[in-house]
């Protein structure tokens, strides 16, 4: 694939990541009942999980780089992560910020690692 057909390819995922990524978290907040962080924790962890599967599964390359880049890269968000848990703190729910913050780094990290250990072993 040409740099320009890359670069396409990677624009492309990400708008419909990006599409998904409101569509799915707003589904996965009411599905919990919950303030918008909680879908956007589990939208996170889904595209980390499947963005190990990726690497694990399949060698470096434009299609991987398109998946992982471009569709999953836009799926998850850190700058939502980021505001979310920023306001949480505003409001005073300081360690609740905290909370969010420390358990999504972990539960994203969990979600990577077993996501590679699944596509490696496929």
């Amino acid at each position: 694939m040409s740099g320009l057909a890359l670069w396409a390819g990677v624009a492309a995922a990400g708008g419909v990541g990006s599409l998904a990524r409101v569509h799915l978290t707003a589904l996965a907040a009411r599905a919990l009942r919950g303030a918008a962080h909680r879908g956007t924790l589990v939208v996170n962890l889904v595209a980390t999980l499947v963005a190990g599967v990726l690497v694990g599964a399949l060698p470096a390359g434009d299609a991987r780089t398109v998946a992982a880049v471009g569709l999953l890269g836009s799926l998850s968000t850190l700058s939502t992560w980021m505001v979310e848990a920023d306001a949480m703190a505003a409001r005073g729910h300081r360690r609740r910020a905290l909370v969010y913050l420390i358990a999504t780094a972990a539960l994203g990290l969990a979600a990577a690692a077993a996501g590679y250990a699944a596509g490696a072993a496929w």
